[in-house]
């Protein structure tokens, strides 16, 4: 059994997925200049691009009415 079959919502946020080459650099900057930890720099990206963040989501059944909500750092 596939992701497909077994977690559909997840299969379908990772379909969507996408980054271009400007966001990939993005978050190399702030892990190489700024110092962040790859987690660190992946959260500010995101809590940043709530629009692409959100277009992952189109489409996937049982995500109909989500919209990406800031994400708080763990520490």
């Amino acid at each position: 059994q596939g992701l497909q079959e077994e977690d559909p919502i997840a299969y379908g946020v990772i379909d969507n997925f996408y980054w271009d080459i400007e966001d990939v650099q993005e978050v190399m900057y702030d892990m190489e200049q700024n110092g962040m930890t790859g987690e660190e720099a992946a959260l500010k990206w995101v809590n940043e691009n709530p629009d692409k963040v959100n277009a992952w989501y189109e489409g996937v059944e049982g995500l109909e009415d989500a919209e990406f909500q800031p994400i708080e750092p763990t520490n």
